[in-house]
């Protein structure tokens, strides 16, 4: 399960971060694996690139699953990590909206509307 809409999900990482200050941030979900890890992964990835660090996705995944095993479930929490990073680096205007991210966002939007669609089937 991933958020409908990523402003939501920017909305509340915006309200988490301002009502923690610099206090370490506790995530926990029903299970406290998918949407916790996705969570997390976001962050951490993050985290990472503004402070100019080598990163990769993958690398953050499999670092939070040797910490929560199972973290980040599902192909769509995965590719929903790529899509708030983009998100978050747009918003910080360390990257523009190229042809290239603008063709990811769109095929993200339609992989979401067919998942949901196949659902109510």
């Amino acid at each position: 399960m991933v958020p409908e809409s990523p402003s939501v999900f920017r909305e509340v990482r915006n309200l988490v971060n301002k009502l923690s200050g610099r206090k370490p941030i506790i995530v926990h979900c029903s299970a406290g694996v998918g949407r916790s890890g996705t969570y997390i992964a976001i962050e951490m990835a993050y985290q990472k690139l503004k402070k100019a660090e080598n990163m990769d996705v993958l690398s953050v995944a499999k670092h939070i699953r040797e910490q929560r095993l199972g973290a980040v479930q599902t192909d769509l929490q995965y590719l929903f990590i790529f899509r708030m990073l983009i998100e978050l680096l747009i918003a910080d205007r360390a990257v523009e909206k190229s042809a290239e991210i603008r063709q990811f966002l769109v095929a993200y939007d339609e992989l979401i509307n067919r998942k949901k669609a196949n659902k109510k089937v």
